[in-house]
């Protein structure tokens, strides 16, 4: 799994799931230098109002493509499926896009 590199020592100190787990008003420590480290405001609501378009659009063609005589069960396994489908693009570009940075105290 891929690790992310402190944005002082350089060193590989973050896992993929510690960065998916950060957000502006939260921080984790590196493991070698101590420093707290956190993700900016501004591209984070970018990437996050980016990444909430997906699972909507994926939501509204699944219910579209749902028969009308099936059960209610079936129709939440749809929308469950397709929320978690239109996830997977802000999952990847919070990974790719959201740099960690220090956080100033």
């Amino acid at each position: 799994m891929k690790r992310y590199c402190c944005p002082k020592c350089n060193q590989e100190s973050f896992s993929y799931w510690q960065k998916q787990m950060l957000g502006p008003l939260r921080t984790t420590q590196c493991e070698n230098c101590g420093v707290k480290v956190t993700v900016p405001w501004g591209i984070s609501l970018l990437v996050l109002a980016f990444g909430q378009i997906f699972p909507i659009i994926d939501v509204v063609a699944a219910l579209m493509m749902v028969p009308k005589n099936w059960p209610l069960w079936g129709v939440l396994i749809v929308v469950f499926l397709a929320c978690v489908i239109g996830a997977i693009p802000l999952f990847y570009a919070w990974g790719r896009y959201v740099p960690l940075v220090e956080k100033n105290d």
